[in-house]
Order: structure tokens, then sequence, then C-alpha cells
């Protein structure tokens, strides 16, 4: 059928051609160069594309080039005249619109949506409106004017007719394109300047009989032209977007159809007002109006059904999706009770196959719910009211076996025409469940060990006491814990709690109460029916427990020990005050050493509030002048002439008097007043030692870890040399063990930049730590001091080995040695022996005052041209109030303002017999020479009596020991005391007790 359309088509044109011939024009020559280029830019440009496009360029590329021959013909005028030339022209243009048709017709067919509906009536919405423009304004006139015949102007109605077909197609074509490329508007440029010729000659030579002319011929050439340029360009192998559906309408479109609807009425009306107009053409306006008019209502109407059913199908598509990709399980039971449809969830999350379910009764499912039997929940979910909406949890087995949690919610639409059923939405929360869970446990329990956590432990303690119940508290702290996280590593701490927490829920299980991990190393737990000593008795197994070694790694194996302290609440406490209690139970264990547990009580209670005075005061404490420093002699071993001393800090309180420094350092190294303190204490201590005699005398001081973390202490210590003027040299700053530990490079480069000002160094407490011996010869020390532990257990030959290898390792290193706590004589000869240095203790004196310290001093300044040593015991009397000595000599001596030691030089009648007794040549040590009794408090000085038989006694055994019986006769002079036995032995007592004052 097209090709027969076609062949009339190109009949009708050729006839019409061949029987309007007129001579030929020479002007129009020129035209076969765009013609030309347009053929072979057609040809090169099918090339480029695939496919409709390829063939409708080829038709487009035959149009050029039948029109490129019809110019070439015109060469030919030799062999043929003018009017037969032109007819012969005429006749291979013939194709020329029905070729271009063709291409037109493969680029829609190329682009699918040719049997839209919407678009054809689209495109007959603007043909209509451009024939009856046409006839109306050019067809009509130019055949009112033409001389042709009645058959020839039947046949020129063939091209107009040609170009409304071309009109249609390239409408039809443009209105199905979404979005256009460069090289389509370009195409559809070059068929409106080819349609503008076309109608412009055909008037022309309906009118004067003229078929062509400059303007025409123009046009003509920007046509071929522009299909050229079409062809090349590139982005025509672009595919465009196509409007696969009608309801996508661009602005184009709209537009299109808007001018089209209107421009038929317009041109109506114009010919009813007009007179002139021929009743055949108004006639035909109106019959074009009115299918215009149509075909706008009906692809409006269609407009409107698309968006409906796109908008339906799109809502259902949207539905079905959501169902059927969702990870809830959709049911819908229909009035039968019966499951008619099921999403494919059920698949992925219980592994059953959807269509199982289908034409199932909801009774028959496997589900077990978590309260009430399936059977009853299934009854519920089916009776319930329209539009309710029950929620119930059930669990359900996977194909595998596993459990699965579903929450199920239950809608009855069964009123509801679109549903007529339940639609009930299963989803799986069994993640959510165990999420939930474990976000539980983990808000009660502690993650490392599984115990329960501070927050549990407050809760639970305070509903005990909220039930008017008195349970006991036991509140647990590991000793050392620190160190084995800084030498063995965290995962090695994280095994012993593990370990520890193990053995406490062992020991108290959870029917006998709770056990919590407070944090860190400190444990708590809840005896509801217990009393303090069941809680006691219990906390002795623990530590029991504890004892056994506990496997760290592979290298590491550690006994572990902790401090206990236990409450019981009283009436109106809190659960907050119960606990603190505990906390400051096990403290006072701590302060005890390791492994003590205490008991909270009333005494506890007052210490607890004194403690919190004292944090109060101690902070106006310096401004009130409270602290004075107390100096401890330090005496050499090798021939006991006194060469220093330690200060040390004492706090004489305005309301509780003489305060213990255990009782208030620890405080202050928790409110940072150990800093001022300590730097009080420095500039002090030089300026007591500049004031001595001896100006060979050195003075020790203790720095906290506070002050060399803190400011430079640097600056502070050069500060106070030069304003007191002590030499460098005497001044020696005492630094801990601990201090290494938490920041050895920090404290080495404080210490580096005192000892380049010359003042000296010493690590106090050697070998009570875990890390000495890896730091002792990175950092720059002068003196060890071997701690009073060593050397009050000489005589054991464990210790004796340990002690001795410190002091050999000291030497060999270059330091020297001070022995601490030395109260016995065995301690003197057994340091003696191992070579150590100096020695302090309350052997040889109690820590002084500053007036007694200078006293003395000036009393052995008499002695130093007979150069006696040491030889002399200096008592203290550790009375709790402010004690003055009144000898009955000119001279006397200040007690120190804490009130908590008392010490004084003998008085010169004591010391005349002191020289009396002495024989002139120390070579021979005396077998009884006399040493002045202890000092007490207000009373003078008494007469020396004869040492006891045992003493002289064991003066040979102890020169037989050492080889040194010159200088250990001297040494040990001061030793031999009078009295009896039982007398020795009570101050003996009274030292060690002022030594744990102190």
């Amino acid at each position: 059928m097209v090709w027969v359309v076609v062949t009339a088509a190109v009949a009708a044109s050729a006839t019409y051609a061949w029987r309007t011939r007129v001579p030929f024009e020479q002007a129009q020559r020129w035209l076969v160069i765009p013609a030309l280029v347009a053929t072979v830019a057609a040809l090169w440009g099918s090339r480029l594309r695939s496919n409709g496009d390829r063939v409708a360029w080829i038709a487009i590329a035959g149009s050029c080039a039948m029109t490129a021959a019809s110019y070439v013909l015109t060469f030919a005028d030799a062999a043929f005249d003018a009017a037969t030339l032109d007819g012969l022209a005429g006749l291979l243009r013939a194709p020329d619109r029905t070729l271009i048709a063709l291409g037109l017709i493969s680029m829609i067919a190329e682009r699918s949506p040719v049997r839209e509906r919407y678009l054809a009536i689209e495109a007959t919405i603007v043909s209509l409106t451009a024939t009856l423009v046409m006839w109306v304004f050019l067809i009509e006139p130019a055949l009112g004017r033409s001389t042709l015949t009645d058959a020839d102007r039947m046949l020129s109605l063939a091209l107009p007719a040609s170009d409304l077909v071309l009109v249609a197609l390239a409408a039809r074509l443009s209105l199905g394109y979404q979005a256009r490329n460069r090289s389509f508007s370009i195409l559809l440029v070059g068929l409106v300047a080819r349609l503008l010729a076309n109608v412009l000659s055909y008037w022309s030579y309906m009118a004067d009989g003229v078929k062509g002319g400059p303007a025409i011929h123009a046009l003509t050439a920007i046509s071929l032209l522009l299909f050229a340029v079409a062809a090349l360009d590139r982005t025509g192998a672009q595919r465009p977007v196509v409007a696969q559906h009608s309801v996508q309408l661009d602005r184009l479109r709209l537009t299109t159809i808007a001018l089209c609807a209107l421009t038929p009425q317009a041109v109506l009306i114009s010919l009813i007002v007009s007179d002139d107009a021929p009743r055949s053409t108004v006639l035909f306006a109106g019959v074009v109006t009115a299918l215009v008019t149509m075909l706008a209502l009906t692809r409006l109407w269609g407009l409107a059904l698309s968006v409906r059913d796109l908008t339906e199908r799109r809502g259902k598509d949207r539905l079905a999706s959501l169902v059927e990709r969702s990870s809830d399980i959709v049911v819908l039971v229909d009035a039968n009770h019966r499951i008619s449809y099921t999403s494919g969830a059920v698949a992925t999350v219980l592994g059953v196959d959807s269509q199982d379910w289908v034409g199932r009764r909801l009774h028959d499912l496997e589900l077990t719910p978590l309260v009430d039997t399936w059977s009853e929940v299934a009854d519920r979910i089916l009776t319930q009211m329209p539009d309710g909406t029950l929620t119930v949890e059930a669990t359900a087995h996977h194909s595998s076996g596993t459990p699965r949690l579903l929450e199920m919610t239950a809608v009855n639409l069964v009123q509801n025409v679109a549903v007529a059923g339940v639609v009930i939405t299963m989803r799986d929360v069994t993640a959510t469940h165990s999420l939930q869970r474990q976000l539980s446990f983990r808000a009660d329990h502690d993650e490392l060990t599984g115990l329960a956590n501070r927050a549990q432990f407050l809760s639970r303690l305070t509903r005990e006491l909220a039930g008017h119940q008195r349970p006991v508290v036991m509140f647990m702290d590991l000793d050392d814990f620190k160190v084995i996280n800084d030498t063995m590593g965290h995962e090695a701490g994280d095994v012993l709690l593990r370990t520890i927490a193990e053995r406490l829920a062992r020991r108290i299980p959870a029917t006998s109460g709770l056990v919590a991990r407070l944090g860190g190393d400190e444990f708590a737990a809840l005896l509801p029916v217990a009393t303090t000593a069941q809680a006691a008795a219990l906390a002795a197994g623990f530590l029991a427990d504890l004892r056994e070694p506990v496997v760290l790694s592979q290298f590491h194996t550690v006994a572990a020990s902790c401090s206990v302290g236990i409450a019981q609440p009283e009436e109106g406490e809190n659960a907050s005050a119960v606990l603190r209690n505990a906390d400051f139970a096990m403290y006072r264990a701590k302060r005890r050493g390791k492994s003590f547990i205490e008991v909270f009580d009333a005494e506890l209670e007052h210490e607890i509030a004194r403690t919190e005075e004292y944090r109060r005061d101690l902070v106006s404490a310096l401004g009130r002048e409270q602290f004075a420093l107390v100096y401890q002699p330090i005496v050499r071993v090798r021939d006991g002439r006194l060469v220093g001393a330690e200060a040390l800090i004492r706090w004489n309180h305005h309301v509780y008097g003489a305060v213990a420094p255990g009782d208030f350092v620890e405080i202050a190294e928790q409110t940072g007043v150990i800093i001022p303190i300590g730097w009080w204490s420095i500039r002090q201590a030089c300026l007591t030692a500049a004031s001595w005699l001896d100006d060979s005398l050195f003075v020790t001081v203790n720095v906290s870890g506070s002050a060399l973390r803190g400011a430079s202490i640097v600056d502070h210590v050069r500060e106070a040399l030069e304003q007191s003027g002590l030499a460098p040299h005497r001044l020696v700053l005492e630094i801990t063990e601990s201090m290494l530990i938490d920041d050895p490079d920090g404290v080495a480069e404080e210490l580096v930049g005192v000892r380049s000002m010359g003042v000296r160094v010493a690590l106090d407490d050697f070998g009570t730590g875990y890390s000495s011996l890896a730091y002792v010869q990175r950092l720059p020390l002068d003196i060890i001091k071997i701690d009073r532990e060593f050397v009050q257990s000489l005589g054991r030959q464990a210790d004796d080995a340990l002690t001795r290898t410190i002091v050999t390792m000291a030497h060999n290193l270059g330091l020297e040695t001070i022995g601490e706590g030395v109260e016995e004589e065995s301690q003197v000869i057994g340091l003696a022996e191992m070579g150590c240095d100096y020695t302090q203790g309350f052997l040889f004196s109690e820590p002084l005052t500053a007036s007694s310290m200078a006293a003395m001093l000036e009393d052995l300044a008499d002695r130093d041209d007979v150069r006696r040593p040491v030889d002399l015991v200096i008592a203290v009397d550790a009375a709790p109030a402010p004690v003055v000595i009144a000898p009955p000599t000119p001279a006397t001596f200040a007690a120190p303002p804490t009130g908590s030691s008392v010490a004084a030089a003998p008085p010169a009648s004591a010391r005349r017999a002191l020289r009396s007794a002495t024989p002139a040549t120390p070579a021979t040590p005396p077998a009884a020479a006399p040493a002045p009794a202890p000092v007490a408090a207000s009373a003078a000085s008494t007469a020396p009596a004869a040492p006891p038989a045992a003493a002289a006694a064991a003066m040979p055994q102890a020169r037989r020991r050492t080889g040194h019986d010159e200088e250990l006769a001297r040494l040990l002079r001061p030793l031999i005391s009078t009295g009896s036995s039982d007398d020795t032995d009570a101050r003996r007592d009274a030292r060690r007790d002022a030594r744990r004052d102190a």
C-alpha cells in the first residue's frame, strides 16, 4: 500500500512537471553545487548512523542526488530546447518529496513509538491545521489566479499535498522526542526551508507562470546546505531520548498542540467576518476546525486518562515493589481464614517458598507466641474489630532449624473492598532483640569481667536500703595493679582482672550476694544477710584465693593481693554514703600494708571527717606558717662522723596540733598543694643548712612527683640557692621510684638540669619498686638510699645477699649509699661489713628541730679539737603537745612547732662527764665508757651510770667481726647505755613508736 501511494505521488509530480514545463533559466545552474554537497554529506552521514537512521539518510541522499541531477541536466541545453530540458529536469525532481518522506518514516520507525495513537493524533492536528492555512491563504488564491486547465490544476494539488505529508511526518517525528540533539534540529530547520521554497515556487508559478526566483533559489540552497550540516554533525550518532509515554509532554509538544487547536478557529472567524470568502472555503474551514477541536479534546482526555492510569500503575507498581522487596513478610488472610497471598520475604526470613503458605489456614502455621498458644492468638487476629490492629510476638523456625523471633502486626481490612481480608505483617526482630539484650547487659555489667558494674551495684544497694535492710558492703582494691599494667602490659592486666573476677564470683555466688567491678582495679560485693564479722571471714577466704598464682602470659606469673574495706549502713544513709564508707575502710587497710581487712567504725568516721578538714585547711596552712622542717642526722659509717641531715616536713594544725606526714602528704598530692609545700621546703632547708657552723654538711629534701611534672624545678632550686647562699653541692634532692615509673623521660630531663647546677640527686626507698635497676644507670644519680625494710631485715641470709648486691651495684656505678631506718646495733655492723657509706635512723637521732640541730652542731664543734666522732644518742619524747626542754645550764633548745618530737644535745655537764670518761687515746676502746642517757621532757640531765656487763662483753665479738677495732669502738660507744636491759628495751620500743608516728 505504501509503494502504491509513493508511485502515485511520483507519477502525479512527474506529469505535472512535464505538462507545466517552461523555458529553462540559466541562473539556477549554480544550485548543482549545494545539491552535490548535500548528496555527498548525506551519504557520508549515513555511515555514522545505524539501522533506520542509516536508511533515512540514504533516502535523503537520493533526494539530493535527484535534485543535483536535474540541475546537471540543464547543462545539456545544446541537445534539447529549453522547455523540453525543463520538463526533463522536473521529471528528475519528481521523487524529491517522496524520498524525504520515506526517510522521515524510517526515522520514525527507528524510534519505536510508531503505534502510539496519541502521537498520531498530535501529528494529525498539526497536519490539518497546516492544510487549512495553506488552502485558505495559498492554494485557493493561487488556483483562482491560475490560467491552467482544470486537469493541470488538479495535478498541481499533488505538490502542496506532498508538502503537507512532509509536515505531518516531521511533526510526528519531532513530537515523538523527549530530548532532541543538534543534528535533528538542523534537519528540521532544513525541512522547513525546503517547504518554504516549494510554497513560494508553487505560488509563483500559479500566479505568474514563473517557477523560480532569487528567493526560491536561495531557500533551496539553504535547505540543501542544512541537510549537509545535519548529516555531518556528530551528535546525530547519539540515540535521542524518545517520549515512550504519551503523558510525557514537553513544552514544544504542548505549545504546538495549543497553537494548532486555536489557529483553525482564528482562520474560521476571519473567513466568516470577511464578505468575499467562498462558501466552500468557509465550509472547509469549519470542518477542519471541528476535526482539530475534536482531536485536541480527545488528546486532552487521553492525557487525563493517561495521567490517571499512570498514577494508578505507578501506585500499584510501587506497592508491589515495596511488598515484594521488603524484608517484612506480608500475609493476606481472606474471609475464609485461609492465606491467599504471601510476599517473597518469607523465603528470605524463614527459608520457605512463598507458595507453601498459600491456601493454608491461619491456624495451621507453625508459630509459637511468647504468650498463650498460637490457636488463641490466631482467633484474636481473625475476630478483632474492623480496622483494628493487633501486635504480638511469636517464634518461628527457619528451614535450617534456627529459631526466629517475629513481630506480627495484624490489621482487619475485611470491609475494605480492595483487600477483603486481614493483612498480617511479620518482621524478623531476632537481631534487634539480641542487640537489645546485649545493650541491656552492657548497661548493667562490666564488659571485661562480666560482673555487675557500678550502676547496677548502686541500684541494688539502693533497693536494699529502701526495704529497710542493712546489707554489708565489701570494697576491694588490688595492690600494685598499676605496676603490672605498666611493666607487663594492659593485656596482662586484663587477664588478672578476669581471673580475680572469676575467683570472687566463686567465693560469693549470686545466691549469696552481688559482686561488681566498680572500675579499674576496684571490686565490690553486696552481702544482704551477712554481718561484718561474716563479711570479714569471707574477705579472708578471698585473700587466700588470691594467693594462688595467676598465669598472665608465657613468661609472667604473679600472686595477687588486695586491700578490703567493709561497711554496714546506719539509719538514714544512702547507697553512695555506704560505698564511700567501705572505700575509706579500704584505704585504711591499704595504709597498713598489703592483704589487710578493715571494718568501718566510729573511729574511722572521725578520721574521715578529720581528713576532710585537713583537705580544706591544707590550702591555708602555708599562709598560717603551720609547716616546719625537722632534720634527721646522717652519719658516715666508717668513722661515725655527722655528714648531713634529711629535712622532713611537719604540720602543726591549729586545732589538732601535730599531724603526721602520712596523714596529709597524700592529701596534698591529690589537691596539688604539695607543689608550693615542696618549693617552701627546698627554700627553708637551704636557709637552715646555710646557717650551720659546719659548712661541709649537706641537707637532703624530698621532691614530689607533682613538682617534677609541673613547673620547672630548676628555676625554683636556683632561686632557693641564691636566696640562702648555700653551696649547690650541699643540697641533695630525693626522688622516689614511683616518679620514674610514671614519667622517666620527664624526670630525667629535670634532674639533668638540676645536676648541671651542682646539686646532687638521691634515689629514695630503693628496692621497693619494680623497675629501679632499669633506671639507675640511665638517670643522673649520686646517692642510693636503701629502704628501711632491707636494713631492718638484716641477719637473714637472703635479705643480706640482696642488700649487699645493692651496695655493690651502687659502688660499681660510682654512687654512694645511705642505709635508712637504723635502729639496732647489728644493723650498723651489717651495713659496715657490706661497705655502706652512710646511715640514718633512730639509733643515732630522731628528727631534730632547726634549733636543736644547731645546738648539736655547736656541741660537736666544741669537741672537734680532739676529733671525737658522734658518740651520743639524742632521744625524743613523742608527746602530742609542744614541749620545751629546760636543762639546768643556760643553754635551752626550743622544741619543734609540731609538738611531735623533741630533741636536744646533752647539757654541758653531761658533755664534760663524757670528756672525762673518755680516754685521751682512742686506740683501745673503753670497756665501760658511759653514754648520756636520753633527756626527758622538762627534766634535768642525769649522771651517766656504768654500762651493763652484757653490753661490755659484746664489744670483743664486734671487733672480731669487723676487723676495724678503733673505728667500730667509737661507733658503738653510744649504743652501750646505762640502766637495766628492761630499760633499754623500753627505750627501743619508744623509738619504734616514734618512728611510726614520724
